[in-house]
């Protein structure tokens, strides 16, 4: 494979003055002041990078700043009463601390944050099940 170089630089739109603010360190092209935008124009404040369009990867890594939600599994933790949970979802259509439909449409959703949701989930369902089983086993 034959080595690609690559040379941007940025020009104020008011001036004919050209700033290099793309760096380079070794392999790696940076860019240390604002925000990056690629098939668009629009970059929402605080994020550094927007992309009209899909975007592929080979792997995605998301550094939260929330708790892991293992808690679910402390002893203190209060499961919602299912008679209570399914009073929730009939009223609201979604579980709780699920968004909404409208609120994913509105403001989109944020990975980490809704993979932290989905395991919590996943977590109190397991523990519901847990519960159910050995309900069963006293039955038998």
């Amino acid at each position: 494979m034959k080595n690609l170089l690559i040379v941007l630089i940025v020009c104020g739109v008011s001036s004919n003055v050209c700033r290099a603010q793309w760096t380079t360190a070794g392999v790696n092209i940076n860019y240390t002041t604002g925000a990056v935008s690629i098939g668009t124009t629009k970059v929402s404040t605080p994020y550094k990078l927007a992309v009209g369009g899909g975007i592929i990867a080979e792997e995605v890594v998301i550094k939260l700043q929330a708790a892991w939600p293992d808690y679910v599994f402390d002893g203190g933790y209060p499961l919602m009463d299912l008679k209570a949970l399914d009073a929730y979802i009939s009223e609201h259509k979604h579980l709780p601390d699920v968004p909404s439909a409208l609120e994913v449409e509105r403001e989109g959703v944020k990975i980490g944050e809704m993979n932290t949701v989905l395991l919590k989930k996943i977590e109190e369902l397991t523990r519901y099940v847990i519960v159910l089983q050995k309900q069963i086993d006293e039955m038998k």
